[in-house]
């Protein structure tokens, strides 16, 4: 996809900035060791950018719960959200005089658990080459996921294809700066869990459908319209179409049902019809009970969870 930079002045896109700290000596050492050898410019960029998606974690893919801004903090910490890592990305071509900057996508949260649109970041990359603005993804693959390097910008390699009928939106702007917004989200939110909670609805004051609390799917606002009393627990966390089937098969097809036969027992029967139910589907049924994301349980009730679990499995 062709991109435009915001800038003229491709010394703007060389700047170091209090975020894109590339004076760092951690970030100068990954910087000179990842040059040692590099055969030429592009080859030099390829090694970057599989440095930062392939050893810096995406916080959500190892349930980090640190949350990093700065290019050195991700770095030192070997994890950061997508915006995190674009900075860090961005930290090291500047300093190896590569013009980098930021890009964004509106993209869909979870079709199915979280139907919401969010914010996406990664970096839009000068090929002096060609004179062309490459978009490069280092968020971190993972099954689905396989984003890879290229510097060509008909043949680019993201992590996610925008599909405009669900409403999601490439931004084809290559921003100097990280969006204010981002940073705000970055620096007021502690942990990762509070960051999903507040994550930006805005970039550059271009806003998010999830500021107005509307669900899309196929371009239509999705807000439930069922009888809230009596709602389907796929408008639960965690229920996706799969799992409210298999509660469907067994009886429970409201969110009162599950809530009243409680995560163990509504495990249980589950378990009696698929004897593989895993650990996993009965953390995503303690969740969608309690209203969040299995990953954000109190750690007590994990804990309990896994003992009943195990004792299933002696």
């Amino acid at each position: 996809m062709r991109v435009t930079p915001e800038s003229e002045n491709l010394a703007d896109y060389l700047r170091e900035t209090e975020i894109i700290d590339f004076s760092d000596p951690k970030i100068k050492a990954a910087a000179d060791r990842l040059s040692h050898d590099a055969a030429d410019r592009t080859d030099l960029m390829k090694r970057i950018y599989e440095f930062v998606r392939d050893e810096i974690h995406h916080s959500a893919d190892i349930g980090g719960r640190s949350v990093t801004l700065k290019a050195s903090d991700v770095l030192t910490e070997k994890q950061g959200i997508c915006f995190a890592k674009s900075h860090l990305l961005a930290a090291l071509y500047r300093l190896s005089g590569i013009p980098t900057g930021f890009c964004y996508q509106k993209l869909i949260l979870d079709e199915e658990t979280a139907p919401v649109l969010i914010f996406h970041g990664l970096c839009g990359v000068y090929i002096e080459e060609t004179g062309d603005w490459v978009r490069l993804d280092p968020r971190g693959n993972k099954p689905g996921i396989d984003a890879q390097f290229s510097s060509d910008p008909d043949d680019e390699k993201v992590s996610f294809a925008v599909r405009p009928e669900y409403g999601e939106e490439d931004f084809r702007t290559v921003y100097v700066n990280p969006a204010p917004e981002v940073i705000e989200a970055l620096t007021n939110n502690k942990t990762r869990e509070g960051l999903w909670k507040n994550l930006p609805t805005m970039i550059n004051g271009k806003i998010s459908d999830q500021s107005a609390g509307k669900r899309f799917a196929d371009g239509v606002d999705m807000t439930d319209k069922r009888n809230d009393k009596d709602p389907t627990p796929e408008s639960l966390p965690n229920i996706g179409k799969v799992l409210a089937g298999e509660l469907k098969a067994i009886g429970i097809e409201t969110t009162e049902q599950l809530k009243k036969a409680g995560s163990r027992e509504t495990f249980l029967r589950l378990k009696e019809r698929d004897p593989g139910a895993c650990l996993s589907k009965l953390q995503a049924l303690e969740g969608a009970i309690q209203g969040v994301r299995w990953h954000e349980l109190p750690e007590a009730d994990k804990n309990a969870l896994k003992i009943f679990y195990k004792k299933l499995s002696s």
